[in-house]
């Protein structure tokens, strides 16, 4: 059994996870410079999500929220006390936005040690350099906090575009080895498994969740992905150790086939909230 603290993370990351689609998009920023300190004094949120964070998770400071009108990218970093954690959440795709332009680009980005990405997720994180000036937000929370981790996470886009910054994070920042934990929700085949290789040897622990049937998760052909998978049901998880042993088609004959609707941020909070209710409340 997983112990109460890693639940309670995945709940966490996944709660800010689906939190910030909610984010207002008519929000006062420059057009390619969005760095807006405490969100919480810039809007008025209300919502289940919002109340579920609030009630498990009080102690959350809204350090900075960026985005770029320009390629879509949004990120939220937080700060929790209680969990001595610095969480950085990328919101996932949504479709009437330039997010899709990004997704479709299927070139592969070559970075080093024989890592290839999706050049579409690497251009929308990387375009104007925004990823940089986050590294830099995220030295100055460790000076202030030296002791905290990082947790770095996302739902289908930004799933993957945790990844990538993990990968940035760790090379720009060396002295994170070790304190950075990843948590993929719905997590679309978009680098290779040198990717995985790479990180696991900067000690990084990375957890990938796919709800039920989930489509997502297999598109991208020509992309491996070796990340360790969950699979979610409403109250229970199991474990997958890669996409390519077949374990991951055979759980889909315990739910049926693929289904859109099983992408919904929604259900993997729903879940995952079921399960630490089931084991910890």
């Amino acid at each position: 059994m997983i112990n109460k603290n890693t639940i309670s993370e995945y709940l966490h990351s996944m709660a800010l996870a689906k939190f910030i689609y909610s984010i207002n998009k008519t929000l006062p920023y420059d057009k390619l410079d969005s760095f807006i300190n405490n969100i919480k004094d810039v809007i008025k949120f209300n919502g289940k999500t919002y109340h579920l964070l609030e009630t498990l998770f009080p102690d959350d400071k809204f350090v900075k929220f960026v985005s770029c009108s320009e390629t879509g990218l949004d990120a939220l970093i937080t700060v929790s006390e209680i969990e001595k954690t610095i969480f950085i959440t990328f919101r996932g795709t949504e479709m009437e936005t330039i997010d899709a332009y990004y997704n479709i680009n299927l070139t592969k980005k070559y970075l080093t040690d024989d890592i290839f990405v999706h050049k579409g997720y690497w251009d929308h994180l990387t375009k104007y350099n925004l990823h940089l000036t986050m590294c830099k937000i995220i030295s100055k929370l460790l000076d202030k906090y030296p002791n905290y981790k990082v947790n770095i996470a996302g739902h289908s886009l930004g799933s993957m575009l945790s990844t990538l910054f993990c990968y940035i994070l760790i090379t720009q920042m060396p002295c994170l080895n070790g304190k950075i934990s990843v948590n993929m929700f719905a997590p679309p085949c978009a680098c290779n498994n040198k990717m995985f290789t790479f990180l696991k040897s900067k000690n990084i622990t990375i957890s990938s969740f796919i709800y039920k049937n989930d489509f997502v998760s297999s598109l991208f052909p020509g992309f491996d992905e070796y990340f360790p998978k969950y699979v979610l049901s409403n109250n229970f998880f199991y474990y997958l150790t890669n996409k390519n042993d077949g374990t991951l088609e055979s759980h889909r004959d315990d739910f049926g086939n693929s289904r859109i609707d099983d992408h919904n941020s929604k259900h993997y909070l729903n879940s995952i909230l079921a399960i630490y209710k089931k084991y910890y409340d």
